[in-house]
């Protein structure tokens, strides 16, 4: 990894010590086209030496440092295009991230505010002001890209004037006296009311500003957004139509010197002039990118603006100039305005964002010296003479709208071999109702004379068909080139190949990332952002991000054996739960199946259930109470003991009831009896 680094960073470190300011993310990528270009000298299977080390440093320098290269700077628009693009798709992202979180912990710190009960002032007011807080931050947008809004009036002054009305809306929505049923409110319902309530007090105050009687800080996003998104779609379509002029210019030159081979038509030519062509198709393919995201936004726009001014006339129709209206009709409105309003202004970033890639894409509009130029002799020669006849030898590729098109949408190809086993397959409108929404391999341009040509780039005429191989779809300038693709159908594909290794920057124009996983630039972006996630924020962050981008370009791909196993005949197994083996479990089952038949439910009602349910009541129990006195007294009775005396009976004994009080200091008690066998009298005590 280190050696990675240090050779990305000596090839940066060289082109600014000749005076050229080279990214890490390009160094790497040019690094990895001179590895990819030359296997013979730089081994895939094998580490670089010391030496091949400083070719390669070499090597790289030289290609960054080259002036009035198309080629080159190709490559430099396709990096410096999709950096861009990705980094404020990234920045967007961040913001509204960020945005969100904040939101999130204002609403956090809204719930978890708990009185003690409706008599607890101090904390209500303290919720009261976050509320105010929530609002304040919310109610404003978020201002375009820089997040600075589009007033030019004084801060202070907007940011009282905003407090005022903030107040007064919240007072006229939700009163302090409504804190109390907010607070017994759950934590879900709670965060949907806080929503709601920042989307109608914004509509207030938007409703008040189209009246003219407030709305401070709130920009007229619904007239921003539609004004910079048309201003974009006029700037696109005027820059992708000057530029098709000079596709087409080119075009015709490089298709007139191919078959009438004039004395301009050098090789050097040649391939400067296919060099140029490749660029401003690459340029061309960013703007129409460009309108395509530019035309999505402004239908966005003029659905959320007919939205926005409906809602806001049916409301001026409901308020007029009433004293009072109910809350019912009016809120929701009030809520619809805001949503639109909200969504407005985030469409409003997303288009500033795509006028700021634009500008940083023309700073390629012209980064060479243009060699074909509109007045050129051999341009103005092949325009003169017009479309080219079409030549047996070489393919005569030209605009779809030539005769010469025509021609060759008119050839028969019944000869042409169709449904072999793996081989190619013509694809006609008359025979494939999805003709129009099938997806072209090479942008939609001549494979053939791509690999033939030298690396021209030609629009393909889905007028001659279209040919489905190995699952993709092929077009072609010529009949010729679609019958010697059906020829050799590999060769044409792997010549594709060729040239794009020859020339590196018709990698990302051909979309051939599959076929060089190294020279992604998107691989190269998606390890720049994990790297800068991973990493520590600032310039340092920055910089490693850079570095790991460009070592995760430079390193080799991991190359793995994997292998699975599989029986030659599969056994298909059809487990039933119900089946049973034996045969007196089936016939008890059987038993119990013909019972059912015979049993049935049934039910009545008496006197004793009918008007019956089940009744409980609270009671309260009798209270448990005590006193306590100063004085403590009690009485001791007399204890009188009676007893019969002379039941076991005896000489002189009779039988005598006796009753006798004991004295009270002493418990003492005197039986008398007479032994039953001694007769004789003797006195227990």
């Amino acid at each position: 990894m280190e050696e990675i680094d240090d050779i990305v960073t000596d090839i940066a470190q060289g082109c600014a010590g000749k005076g050229q300011r080279v990214p890490k993310v390009l160094a790497a990528f040019i690094a990895r086209t001179i590895l990819e270009s030359d296997p013979v000298l730089f081994s895939p299977e094998k580490e670089l030496s010391n030496e091949g080390i400083e070719t390669l440093v070499r090597m790289g320098i030289a290609r960054c440092c080259q002036k009035d290269d198309p080629a080159l700077e190709t490559i430099k628009m396709q990096v410096t295009f999709d950096s861009t693009y990705v980094r404020y798709e990234e920045e967007l992202a961040n913001s509204n991230e960020a945005r969100q979180a904040k939101t999130r912990d204002l609403i956090r710190s809204i719930i978890a505010v708990r009185p003690k009960g409706g008599t607890d002032f101090e904390t209500l007011t303290a919720l009261y002001r976050q509320i105010f807080s929530y609002l304040q931050f919310v109610s404003r947008g978020q201002g375009g890209l820089d997040g600075k809004g589009l007033s030019q009036a004084d801060p202070a002054a907007v940011e009282r004037a905003v407090e005022r009305e903030l107040a007064a809306a919240l007072e006229s929505v939700f009163p302090r006296i409504g804190l109390k049923s907010f607070v017994l409110l759950g934590a879900e319902e709670k965060r949907l009311q806080l929503e709601e309530l920042a989307r109608i007090v914004t509509g207030i105050r938007l409703f008040n500003r189209e009246q003219g009687k407030g709305g401070a800080g709130l920009d007229h996003v619904e007239d921003a957004v539609a004004t910079t998104v048309s201003d974009l779609r006029e700037a696109l379509d005027a820059e992708v139509a000057e530029q098709h002029e000079v596709c087409t210019r080119y075009q015709e030159t490089l298709v007139y010197c191919h078959l009438r081979k004039p004395d301009e038509a050098t090789a050097e030519n040649l391939e400067r002039w296919a060099q140029e062509l490749a660029n401003r198709r690459q340029y061309c393919a960013y703007l129409a990118s460009l309108a395509e995201d530019a035309a999505a936004s402004a239908r966005r726009v003029a659905a959320q603006r007919d939205a926005f001014a409906s809602e806001m006339d049916e409301l001026q129709g409901m308020v007029g100039g009433r004293a009072a209206v109910p809350k019912e009709h009016v809120y929701p409105k009030f809520d619809a305005v805001a949503a639109a309003w909200f969504t407005l202004d985030e469409e409003l970033r997303v288009v500033e964002s795509r006028v700021a890639v634009l500008e940083e894409l023309h700073a390629f509009r012209e980064s060479y010296a243009v060699t074909l130029g509109p007045h050129s002799a051999v341009s103005r020669q092949a325009r003169l003479e017009g479309p080219p006849i079409q030549d047996e030898a070489a393919p005569s590729p030209d605009k779809p709208e030539t005769p010469a098109a025509d021609e060759d949408a008119g050839e028969d190809f019944d000869d042409l071999p169709q449904g072999d086993e793996g081989g190619p397959v013509r694809l006609s409108v008359e025979t494939t109702p999805e003709f129009m929404q099938l997806p072209l391999e090479y942008q939609g341009f001549c494979g053939w004379t791509c690999a033939n040509k030298g690396g021209l780039l030609l629009p393909g005429k889905p007028g001659l068909g279209v040919v489905r191989y190995r699952g993709a779809h092929y077009v072609f300038a010529s009949a010729e080139a679609l019958r010697d693709f059906f020829k050799d159908p590999e060769g044409a594909r792997q010549g594709v190949v060729a040239a794009a290794t020859k020339r590196p920057e018709l990698v990302h124009l051909l979309r051939l990332q599959d076929q060089y996983p190294g020279t992604s630039i998107a691989k190269i972006l998606a390890a720049a952002a994990s790297k800068r996630a991973a990493s520590r924020g600032g310039v340092e962050g920055q910089r490693t991000a850079q570095g790991g981008a460009a070592a995760a370009l430079l390193a080799p791909p991991v190359m793995k054996d994997a292998a699975c196993e599989t029986p030659l005949h599969f056994v298909e197994k059809n487990m039933d739960p119900s089946y049973e083996f034996n045969e007196w479990a089936l016939r008890r089952r059987a038993l119990r199946l013909a019972a059912l038949k015979k049993s049935a439910t049934t039910s009545c009602q008496t006197d004793a259930s009918s008007y019956r349910r089940d009744n409980a009541s609270q009671v309260f129990l009798p209270k448990i109470s005590s006193t306590q006195t100063r004085k403590e007294s009690g009485t001791q009775p007399p204890l009188r003991i009676q007893y019969l005396q002379g039941i076991r009976g005896g000489a002189n004994k009779h039988l005598a009831e006796v009753s006798k009080v004991p004295p009270l200091p002493v418990g003492r008690v005197e039986l008398f009896y007479e032994h039953p066998f001694r007769g004789s009298e003797d006195q227990a005590h």
